[in-house]
């Protein structure tokens, strides 16, 4: 009796009452709301439903810098309950690849849910994200254990670039960089969530000091351990779905082998110096061989450093080259696989062991319990030259261009026709029957130009040799850039030969195609071309017809997040301030933990209302997560309010904000606004110009120098300033309106000084830049009379019309004249 006795009063005193005492503190904490929400989904109640979008809180927590989500605004992934009747909805859980780094937009899960509503209208496809860019297995098991409420359809996976050079890996700038169990992962994620936990961690006794290794080893003993974590947490993801019967689709992984050198080679231990450079002379023999053409050479130079050390990379990569002028191409591949297994640039291109533990888990569970393995590699591979992808497909080691999300999403698409379509009872008769939408069309569904390039992102290769390990030496290859632009030249077929696109010209065919061909109310049309469009007529200027399509579609649609942001910045731009008080009051209710105090401070600034706004820059100002870019308007802000500061002493602070954030355009033009006010505007083209000379990345300074030019009179030099920040973006629409503009009114001053030929060939410039932009027309056809071109001037009557007759006119009126 007295052993129950001491027994219970232990269990009181030393579990009942410090769970007590622990429970009391966290609820105290989350009354006073120190701490955070840190689940994956933050949930909003709205008109029509709960809405639940992605918890930057949650994915913060595994990173020391400010995260990037690469989903902003209007294309926030937002999936709503209860699920609309007829829709199917599918899940992808991924890592950057997947997500479609560096623009979540155009990932394979867009052209999937595009090529879905075109190929089976009769059901509505949605298609989300789960994705995050720099996460692994670890955290992708929580997210989906923790989605399940979310009633997926369809699970596809394709993850395994970030196992090791990821959160509980084993290398780099992560806040956990030590291979842990994925049981102990899974309860530490699980305890973050806990206020009193996270107020625990801002106690430096608590702060786990982050672990960062300089060099993974291809053989390091490590990667076992990380390998059979990654089969745990694969297998766990695909029980939480087969458990309800959703089939899951997992994807091998795929990177680019051709074009992608190995950044680090790493040599065995306790070799000597002397035998190092041996080596980096046979290197850089057999590159100057490969080069001048004397491939077997070449070859020689290369097998002869794998007597000496077969660890590097860099000789199989090169070799790969050596068997491609040969047109060896099975040898060729045996090669840039060897150099990519042997690469150490952080693993991000997953390794054969992923795939094979990929294979090796759907070979397990079966398509019997509706687990299917889609060979996403070996798809690529054979539409590759040679078999090797390379910048035909992605855009740097692991991440897909168009093209790659392209073949990646039919990869999926061909599975999900066999083994979905025919069991999931649809009204679809002879669903294999039905074509793939082909690339050019799946592009004209997501809004991507037809002229959109693909290798914009050509030989995206590090440029800082000091981080680089055992590279050559010789200068002709010193980064492998001319290196591989010589072997693309010598040795591939002239369909990969494309460069970046012409500065001065634009495809508007997606936004004919929209004009004529898109009902905006019809639910089985691709949502993101509605949104695309929309922020093309923000991009020209037009808001008031942007206004009208927003407010029916929030009056037809319901509440969608997406919709909101738009139409407060189109009530911005328009000044449509009742609205705007209303659409920022209903953002607020129905998407509360959604920041929008940029938008607040810009209206704030529009009433000038300085109180709010500076309270308002504080906030945004001192939260550490915020990017530079995302600061740079409050800074700017808080520069121009601080009376004790000189006006030299502004612009010196300014200047730095804006070269650090080039590409804040808000910023660029408060600093414009304020310089005008303050009656400055030469120290702000002085600043702008120290800005170009520096050579700016992105065109905003050569867009606000061409204001200025064009105030002074000074139209050549607007022009040329016009012409540079295309040549920097030529994705912005906006520019080329501005080139046309500009190049009409040089024209008119050449044509009353009587340069009228002149004149005439500033208009054919402008009609081509921006084709609907109608002062070119009229003044190209006076021209062509003046100069007696009869023949000319029947030809731009005729085509005078036909843009007049075009429906896009409807939405550029209000903006050309």
């Amino acid at each position: 009796m007295n052993l129950i006795r001491l027994l219970l009063k232990s269990f009181l005193f030393y579990v009942v009452i410090p769970l007590l005492l622990l429970s009391g503190i966290e609820l105290f904490l989350r009354y006073e709301g120190w701490g955070k929400n840190l689940s994956p989904w933050i949930e909003h109640t709205t008109e029509q439903g709960k809405v639940y979008t992605k918890n930057l809180d949650f994915y913060q927590q595994f990173f020391e810098h400010p995260v990037d989500p690469g989903e902003f605004e209007p294309y926030i992934t937002a999936i709503k309950l209860p699920k609309p009747q007829g829709t199917i909805r599918i899940f992808v859980f991924g890592e950057s690849a997947a997500l479609g780094w560096p623009d979540a937009k155009y990932g394979f899960g867009k052209f999937l849910e595009a090529m879905l509503n075109q190929m089976y209208p009769q059901y509505h496809w949605e298609i989300f994200s789960l994705c995050f860019a720099g996460i692994n297995s670890h955290v992708l098991r929580y997210v989906a254990q923790n989605s399940l409420f979310l009633q997926p359809d369809i699970v596809l996976i394709y993850m395994g670039n970030n196992e090791v050079h990821g959160t509980f890996g084993l290398l780099h700038d992560f806040k956990n960089s030590i291979p842990q169990p994925p049981w102990l992962v899974q309860l530490q994620i699980q305890i973050q969530d806990l206020y009193l936990t996270q107020n625990l961690k801002r106690i430096p006794l608590f702060r786990k000091k982050s672990v960062s290794h300089s060099q993974i080893r291809f053989d390091n003993p490590n990667l076992t351990k990380v390998n059979n974590y990654f089969e745990n947490n694969l297998k766990a993801i695909i029980d939480t779905f087969i458990s309800r019967k959703i089939p899951v689709f997992v994807g091998t992984m795929a990177s680019n082998l051709r074009d992608w050198p190995p950044k680090d080679s790493y040599f065995k231990e306790n070799i000597s110096q002397e035998v190092i450079s041996l080596w980096e002379k046979l290197i850089d023999s057999g590159i100057e061989n490969l080069i001048n053409d004397n491939v077997e050479e070449a070859k020689k130079n290369l097998k002869k450093s794998f007597e000496i050390d077969n660890s590097p990379a860099l000789p199989y990569f090169l070799l790969g080259w050596c068997f491609i002028a040969e047109k060896n191409y099975e040898e060729a591949r045996k090669n840039f696989i060897e150099a990519r297994e042997k690469d150490g640039f952080g693993f991000v291109r997953s390794k054969q062991f992923i795939n094979e533990t990929i294979e090796k888990v759907t070979k397990e569970y079966g398509e019997s319990n509706r687990v299917f393995l889609v060979p996403v590699e070996q798809e690529l591979a054979s539409y590759a030259f040679a078999g090797t992808p390379g910048n035909d497909m992605f855009t740097d080691s692991c991440h897909f261009n168009f093209n790659g999300a392209y073949l990646t999403a039919c990869a999926y698409l061909r599975y999900i026709i066999a083994h979905c379509i025919p069991t999931f009872s649809l009204n679809i008769s002879n669903p294999h029957n039905i074509p793939i939408t082909t690339y050019d069309e799946a592009k004209l569904l997501l809004g991507i130009p037809a002229n959109e390039n693909e290798f914009v992102g050509k030989f995206m290769i590090n440029s800082n040799l000091d981080a680089v390990i055992n590279y050559p030496t010789i200068s002709q290859a010193k980064d492998m850039r001319n290196f591989l632009t010589l072997m693309h030249q010598r040795f591939l077929p002239n369909s990969l030969k494309k460069d970046s696109p012409l500065s001065g010209t634009y495809d508007f065919s997606v936004m004919e195609f929209l004009v004529y061909h898109f009902d905006f109310f019809d639910k089985q049309k691709p949502y993101g071309l509605i949104i695309k469009y929309l922020e093309a007529l923000k991009m020209l200027g037009a808001f008031r017809q942007g206004t009208e399509i927003i407010e029916k579609l929030l009056k037809d649609k319901g509440n969608d997040i997406n919709y909101y942001y738009l139409a407060i910045d189109f009530y911005l731009n328009s000044k449509n301030y009742s609205q705007l008080d209303t659409l920022l009051q209903k953002f607020q209710q129905n998407y509360a933990f959604h920041d929008i105090s940029e938008y607040r401070l810009k209206y704030a600034i529009l009433k000038e209302d300085w109180n709010e706004a500076i309270t308002l820059s504080n906030k945004i100002i001192s939260n550490p997560f915020n990017s530079s870019t995302k600061k740079a308007l409050f800074q700017c802000f808080l520069i121009e309010k601080n009376h004790t500061l000189s006006s030299d002493a502004k612009f010196q602070q300014w200047k730095s904000i804006l070269q650090k954030s080039q590409w804040s355009w808000d910023s660029f033009d408060f600093v414009y606004q304020a310089a005008k006010k303050l009656g400055k505007v030469d120290e702000y083209k002085k600043m702008l110009i120290e800005i170009v000379n520096d050579k700016p990345t992105s065109p905003f300074p050569y867009n606000f120098l061409a204001f200025i030019y064009e105030d002074e009179g000074e139209i050549s030099r607007a022009i040329e300033m016009t012409r540079q920040a295309i040549s920097i973006s030529v994705k912005e629409v906006s520019n080329y309106y501005e080139l046309s503009r500009l190049l009409t009114l040089e024209a008119e001053q050449l044509f009353d000084n009587g340069k009228v030929e002149e004149a005439n060939n500033r208009l054919e410039e402008a009609v081509k830049s921006f084709p609907y932009y109608l002062p070119a027309w009229n003044l190209l056809i006076e021209t062509c009379k003046v100069i007696g071109d009869e023949e000319g001037t029947s030809q731009k009557i005729y085509e005078y019309n036909q843009i007049q007759n075009k429906g896009i006119m409807k939405h550029l009126w209000e903006i050309i004249y």
